[in-house]
């Protein structure tokens, strides 16, 4: 695959200049689908072209948010009839069993994530809430992580 990283570079910067967690989110997941040039629809290839060690990497230093959204389902909250994703609460099993292998939790996140930016962007999410803020500050670390691992190493894909 070939990444898209300056513009990239750009929405990460976005992020970093922004006091709320919510717009920190949003820019880093534009960043990541600029990233990826819209692969983001197709998550099993997008963690496909990363290597195997690299996406242990990035598993083990989002430990914590692993473990939050382990712990706390995200409820769909995106407005149309056609929902693709009800809830996470699939992802959350894939997220908790042990044997599930690093590609099906990056993948797992990723579902998560885009559920979070669905309630956002379509739905009826205002984040004044504390626990939709602490949803989008975890899945901001492991996007930001994310982002910044992928724009520093060109061997973590491969090909």
């Amino acid at each position: 695959m070939k990444w898209n990283k300056e513009r990239a570079k750009e929405w990460l910067d976005r992020s970093n200049n922004s006091s709320l967690e919510y717009m920190k989110f949003i820019c880093l997941y534009i960043g990541l689908e600029i990233l990826t040039k819209g692969k983001l629809g197709r998550r099993d290839e997008l963690i496909d072209d990363i290597k195997n060690s690299i996406q242990k990497q990035i598993l083990d230093n989002c430990e914590s948010q692993l473990l939050y959204f382990q712990e706390n389902e995200i409820k769909n909250e995106y407005d149309r009839p056609k929902v693709m994703l009800k809830d996470s609460k699939h992802q959350v099993e894939i997220l908790k069993n042990v044997e599930s292998s690093y590609a099906k939790k990056l993948i797992a996140m990723l579902d998560i994530y885009y559920i979070i930016r669905g309630n956002i962007v379509h739905g009826h999410k205002s984040f004044y809430s504390a626990d939709d803020r602490k949803s989008a500050e975890n899945a901001g670390v492991f996007l930001k992580y994310f982002l910044h691992f992928i724009l520093r190493y060109d061997d973590s894909v491969k090909g």
